[in-house]
């Protein structure tokens, strides 16, 4: 059993409850919806079946680009959490090795405190390289979404225009 280091608060930041297994989507979640199997209502003209068929669709895709959105910061936040709990960790063993001060008797062994504050130092760039990735990957998403957003308001423009 891991231990916490005795200063992490009890707080939903430091303890999360999801799990990779959490995160991944399961076999009917990437599936399409059912009602896009079949026409909502069967209508004598084709034209109009095509039409709200495509719409059907883009409002899936819209909804799953929000859900990949949702999950993506949901993974970004139980990382950063995993990389804070590790920080305190290290931080703690930093000040088992050398307490405080810059006394001789406070400094304990330099090389194992250069190694923990090294440790420290690759968490936070690990960190930062996580946040980044993350706008990234959300960037590209929101991107994906403005784009089905028109492409549905533009059909759904040209089915009013039918009518």
């Amino acid at each position: 059993m891991k231990s916490t280091p005795y200063y992490v608060p009890n707080c939903p930041k430091y303890f999360c409850s999801g799990s990779e297994n959490n995160l991944k989507p399961s076999l009917s979640e990437a599936c399409l919806p059912a009602n896009l199997m079949l026409p909502a209502s069967l209508t004598s003209d084709p034209l109009e079946a095509f039409v709200q068929g495509k719409l059907r669709i883009l409002e899936a895709a819209i909804a799953q680009v929000l859900k990949e959105i949702e999950e993506r910061e949901l993974l970004r936040d139980v990382t950063l959490d995993d990389i804070d709990n590790q920080m305190c960790e290290l931080k703690t063993a930093l000040m088992a090795v050398a307490p405080w001060g810059n006394t001789p008797s406070a400094l304990g062994d330099p090389r194992r405190r250069a190694s923990l504050e090294k440790d420290i130092a690759a968490l936070v760039a690990e960190k930062r390289h996580e946040t980044t990735a993350t706008w990234k990957d959300i960037a590209s998403l929101k991107s994906e979404l403005r784009e089905l957003v028109r492409e549905y308001h533009e059909e759904k423009r040209k089915g009013l225009m039918r009518e």
